[in-house]
């Protein structure tokens, strides 16, 4: 490892790499989404295997307080099971995020490596998928294709992250966990963070084949040190 001494440090320039830092936030949180379904998972299966055989009827219960006691037994259930719930989606929520993060804040630099001017300036106010649909073309590369993978994986990503951007509270009618409205507008499942994760790498790896260099070391690094440096 090289040490730095005060006087070559004085001959530096630091460069943060956010777009690896923002990436490796998607992959924990899509291992924290993992475990806490797999949390999720476990409650129902045993809350479904005690369920109401713990709290039989009395002889003298009324079918009414019968089905009172049911609907409250279920209330108190979804209540600890959505609790528990609440976790995973801030997980996949996050993965969802920080992957449009990654691929905003990697395309920028990639921008800034190819254009200057005028052409930056108009790039910079560009959505994230006009940035992604463009930045190829104007530089005379292949691009994407709006209808094909990975731009469709991407574009998903996109609209899932508009709706947790833009998001604007109301109360809708309850599900489930996965049926609800909210639930399906905002993408907040399992797959759909798969979705978002696998579209930052592929996107990411396809632009750096179009440009002929390798894909950055840090979609494949365990570790990185998210400071770069290089003699001014």
């Amino acid at each position: 490892m090289r040490i730095h001494t005060a006087d070559t440090l004085l001959n530096l320039s630091a460069m943060l790499r956010i777009d690896a830092m923002y990436y490796h936030s998607a992959q924990g949180a899509m291992v924290e989404a993992r475990r806490s379904d797999l949390r999720s998972m476990k409650f129902v299966m045993s809350t479904e295997e005690a369920d109401i055989e713990e709290m039989p009827l009395s002889p003298h219960t009324s079918s009414s307080e019968g089905a009172q006691r049911d609907t409250s037994l279920e209330f108190i259930k979804t209540e600890s099971h959505t609790r528990i719930h609440s976790i995973f989606v801030q997980r996949v929520a996050h993965v969802h995020l920080f992957s449009a993060f990654s691929l905003e804040a990697h395309i920028n630099i990639r921008a800034q490596d190819h254009l200057s001017g005028q052409h930056l300036e108009s790039f910079d106010k560009l959505s994230l998928d006009g940035k992604w649909l463009f930045f190829p073309k104007l530089i005379g590369l292949t691009g994407f294709e709006p209808g094909a993978i990975p731009y469709q994986h991407f574009s998903r990503l996109v609209k899932f992250r508009n709706a947790l951007a833009h998001f604007k509270s109301g109360q809708e009618q309850w599900k489930g966990m996965i049926d609800t409205g909210f639930i399906k507008k905002l993408g907040l499942t399992l797959a759909n963070a798969e979705n978002s994760l696998r579209a930052n790498e592929e996107m990411i790896s396809e632009l750096a084949m179009q440009l002929n260099e390798p894909p950055p070391d840090w979609l494949t690094a365990k570790t990185i040190n998210y400071f770069q440096f290089s003699k001014s």
